[in-house]
């Protein structure tokens, strides 16, 4: 018999064996009752339906711009481009934060908006973006350019000094411009307005009629304390650009500087009204009210800025100065509380002499005044030293003694931004490592300690702190 005869399986037994059924494949997403099947059909609906509502919900989120909605992303981008190209940093961030949400993907996005940051003053969400902007395929040429530019407008421009120089001479005006601006504000950053004043002035012969220039060139003649012609500069930035807040700001304080109150007062106000929790802002209101003899509105303005920053001590030493006026017991509690929040600090230390010898507490006072004479000949040297750097940028010995004092002084954080002027100047400077290996052995760091007295005797290669 042949297996595979259907004829021999029918008659097998008699034809009492039927030949074995043959299964049907169900069709995809069969129920044995229709109501399952309508059920089913509305709930891949409802998921449809609900998914399509977050899609357009969130199409700003994801890039995804159609309809009416690619409007608006299209305005924010000219507006961003507009602002940025009229110097407004800060408005032309706020639009490209927008584009960066709409279109997180998008390269030039992610690079502008960390152009943006690096000129805002932010330094990590520039760094952040930079990184987005490479790994989604922005040029490296820029990447580079403006990874530079961030080195330069930092404590480190001696790092990229020279090679911006050399590419600026041949950049477009947009990229020139940039550069400029960077190393500008590097030799602001590293206490060389005389550098920032020669770039300052030689853009405001390029660009007469554009205030940004005029304001880095009245800054930069505002350290240098050439204040009569700071003044002008300012005063030009706000005939060109009107309420300027920084213009507003410096020339306030130039004022004062210069001894003109009355307009130190005026421009102080104005910058408050745009800018009412800039503690430093209140503290010169109250100081030009105090010198106008205005003592009860300097009280009320100082009062505010306590209820903002109750620790600061120049809030506290000026209500102290303030109360001393006019009883030297008033301002005894403000002269402590201004002495803790900056125990060294020479005009406070000064003041608690002062008022501690009126009031008869001899021992308190000789006690400070031990203090006051050890931060006096500090301070003072300071001050010369300080003013030498001015006319002579790059001293290397110059840099060194104010890092020393610093230190000396207890100001840790401008000893190490002092200090490493310094090797960058001059990688293999001696003293300046041997200091530095000193520094961290007493501060109970040994890997550093160690690090620096390497590099001191030459046991290792010259390389940025670590």
């Amino acid at each position: 018999m042949n297996n595979h005869d259907p004829k021999s399986l029918s008659e097998n037994s008699g034809g009492a064996t039927k030949a074995p059924e043959v299964p049907v494949a169900r069709p995809f997403l069969s129920f044995p009752f229709p109501f399952m099947r309508r059920r089913l059909w509305i709930v891949v609906f409802g998921f449809v339906f609900l998914g399509s509502i977050f899609l357009w919900a969130t199409r700003a989120r994801w890039g995804v711009m159609f309809g009416e909605d690619e409007k608006p992303l299209s305005d924010h981008w000219k507006r961003a481009n507009r602002a940025f190209a009229e110097h407004e940093y800060e408005l032309a961030r706020s639009y490209w934060t927008y584009c960066v949400e709409a279109s997180p993907f998008h390269a030039e996005s992610h690079y502008l908006m960390a152009r943006a940051c690096r000129l805002t003053g932010d330094p990590d969400i520039w760094l952040y973006h930079l990184r987005v902007a490479e790994f989604l395929g922005w040029p490296a040429e820029a990447i580079n350019l403006e990874r530079r530019l961030g080195e330069a407008q930092s404590k480190n421009i001696w790092m990229v000094e020279d090679g911006l120089k050399d590419d600026v001479l041949e950049a477009p005006d947009d990229k020139k411009q940039l550069i400029v601006e960077a190393l500008i504000n590097g030799y602001l950053e590293n206490d060389r307005p005389k550098d920032a004043y020669r770039l300052a002035y030689a853009w405001t012969m390029d660009s007469p009629d554009d205030w940004l220039p005029w304001l880095y060139l009245g800054r930069a003649r505002q350290l240098a304390i050439s204040w009569p012609e700071a003044i002008d500069d300012y005063e030009k930035v706000l005939k060109l650009k009107p309420n300027q807040a920084l213009a507003q700001f410096w020339l306030a304080q130039t004022l004062f500087s210069d001894t003109q109150f009355e307009r130190a007062l005026q421009h102080f106000q104005h910058y408050l009204h745009g800018n009412p929790d800039s503690v430093t802002a209140l503290v010169g209101l109250a100081e030009c009210q105090f010198s106008l003899g205005q003592v009860d509105a300097a009280r009320a303005t100082l009062s505010e800025a306590l209820r903002k920053d109750e620790n600061n001590a120049g809030v506290l030493f000026a209500r102290a100065r303030v109360e001393q006026a006019e009883s030297p017991e008033r301002a005894l509690p403000w002269l402590r509380k201004a002495s803790a929040a900056a125990p060294n600090e020479p005009t406070i230390l000064h003041n608690l002499v002062l008022v501690l010898r009126i009031m008869r507490q001899e021992k308190e006072a000789d006690e400070y005044d031990r203090r006051l004479k050890q931060q006096q000949m500090k301070t003072n040297r300071l001050r010369e030293l300080e003013m030498e750097i001015i006319k002579d940028a790059n001293n290397v010995d110059l840099r060194y003694q104010i890092a020393t004092l610093n230190l000396e002084a207890g100001n840790e954080d401008e000893a190490a931004h002092w200090f490493q002027t310094v090797l960058w100047i001059d990688p293999d400077h001696g003293p300046t490592l041997r200091a530095l290996a000193n520094y961290w052995q007493k501060s109970g760091n040994s890997r550093r300690m160690r690090y620096y007295a390497g590099r001191a005797e030459g046991r290792l290669p010259g390389m940025p702190m670590p």
